[in-house]
């Protein structure tokens, strides 16, 4: 003879006095009201309109263009156009917005400053030639257009 429907494993579970009872098997984490339930209905049934919705467009014999998914619109909007609401100042966000606005102008500060000592140095000891241009106009009488020869020509 049936005595009632069985029991499940969740209400036959006894807690360890040693050990908490965990949160799966809590009756406030799954013993909701039916205000949460419903809640619950309803936003899966939203859910499940929306991949009907996306599924019939994907399976489509003609489909348009492009074929939105809202979802992965909602997701995109978030991390691209919403991003300022939800960023928080961190000292690690700090540090790399400082490395990355100040650094690159660092470097090239630097980068110059090593080239135009070097090239100086260089003219000092008259090893370098400032380029073509530079020994045109010197070797050349305005006027008259007189030149050197090619060969006394320094690059």
């Amino acid at each position: 003879m049936a005595s009632g429907p069985r029991r499940t494993a969740a209400e036959e579970y006894r807690p360890n006095r040693f050990v908490s009872l965990p949160p799966e098997l809590d009756p406030a984490t799954y013993d909701s009201s039916p205000e949460k339930r419903r809640a619950e209905a309803e936003r899966l049934a939203i859910r499940a309109r929306l991949k009907r919705q996306y599924l019939l467009q994907l399976n489509n014999p003609k489909p348009p263009a492009i074929i939105e998914d809202p979802a992965l619109l909602r997701w995109d909007y978030a991390r691209t156009h919403n991003v300022y609401p939800n960023f928080r100042p961190t000292p690690k966000t700090s540090f790399l917005g400082a490395v990355f606005a100040i650094g690159p102008i660092l470097f090239w500060i630097a980068a110059f400053k090593t080239e135009r000592d070097y090239k100086e140095k260089l003219i000092r000891e008259e090893l370098f030639s400032k380029g073509l241009l530079q020994t045109i106009l010197q070797n050349t009488t305005v006027g008259h257009c007189k030149r050197r020869s090619i060969n006394t020509w320094r690059m």
